[in-house]
């Protein structure tokens, strides 16, 4: 199947307008309502490190779609996804609960439909639909998101195949609560539109219900972003100025006093005696 909406990687940037940061390696940062958007077709830059991706549009939304035109089903080496990983940093204020959602579109409802997804530096926890329970999938390792929804986008972000969990993490201070949102083609013909990232372990509960219940206002959110630093470790503290060292007073050495020769005093002379006649 030839999809006629996609649009070759070389082509991106010339399609594109300027972003909202103008630069093109942004740090995604909290929203008004404290959740991190990307909008992944806006960053070509990014997109371009991996020439297999293109832009695509399905009813009236503009993602990137992995290989169009490749019937292969998907690449299940994580070696060889490792190696092409499309990474975005993102920034956070605090160490809450978040939970990771993506808008994306499926060519299959069983085939065609995933795509590899890691955070560098923070653990997924991954929850069970049905009951809750939890397992912990290691940071800065590639695991399988998917969804079922065929030709259709959807908030639907799942991992197990016939035992849906979900994807929920938790931002650590020693990371600066920044990292790496990363992600690499598994299907093809499976597209991305939108990243979300949004708080679940507030006072208030989740800002937003799981998958398409909230599917409007998580359509509604706007993307913001800086062009500071891409690293993912945290901006360095400002370095204190060293005090200058004060100049020791040196202590004044004694004036030497000249020392006084004494006088030669002058020896007596001995008369010699007088010579007498003989």
């Amino acid at each position: 199947m030839i999809l006629s909406n996609w649009t070759p990687p070389m082509l991106l940037g010339l399609l594109v307008g300027a972003n909202a940061c103008n630069c093109d390696r942004p740090v995604f940062t909290e929203g008004p309502d404290g959740s991190v958007l990307i909008n992944v077709e806006n960053w070509n830059k990014i997109t371009a490190s991996d020439s297999r991706w293109g832009r695509f549009r399905a009813s009236g939304t503009t993602g990137i779609m992995y290989e169009e035109g490749v019937n292969t089903r998907s690449i299940v080496n994580e070696k060889t996804a490792d190696n092409r990983r499309l990474c975005y940093t993102v920034q956070f204020s605090d160490g809450l609960e978040r939970k990771m959602e993506m808008y994306t579109w499926a060519s299959g409802k069983t085939e065609h439909n995933d795509v590899w997804v890691t955070m560098k530096d923070y653990k997924f926890t991954l929850k069970k639909i049905s009951n809750g329970k939890t397992t912990q999938w290691g940071a800065d390792k590639l695991c399988k998101m998917y969804q079922n929804e065929k030709q259709k986008w959807t908030w639907r972000t799942r991992t197990v195949d016939f035992n849906p969990h979900e994807f929920y993490f938790t931002p650590t201070e020693g990371s600066g609560y920044r990292t790496e949102f990363c992600m690499s083609g598994r299907s093809t013909k499976f597209a991305v539109s939108k990243i979300l990232f949004f708080k679940t372990g507030g006072q208030d509960g989740p800002q937003y219900q799981s998958e398409d219940r909230d599917v409007e206002a998580k359509l509604a959110i706007k993307e913001t972003c800086t062009c500071g630093p891409v690293s993912g470790d945290p901006a360095p503290p400002p370095s204190t100025p060293k005090p200058t060292p004060k100049p020791t007073p040196s202590t004044p050495k004694p004036t030497a006093r000249p020392t006084r020769k004494p006088t030669a005093r002058p020896t007596a002379s001995t008369p010699k005696p007088t010579a007498r006649p003989t």
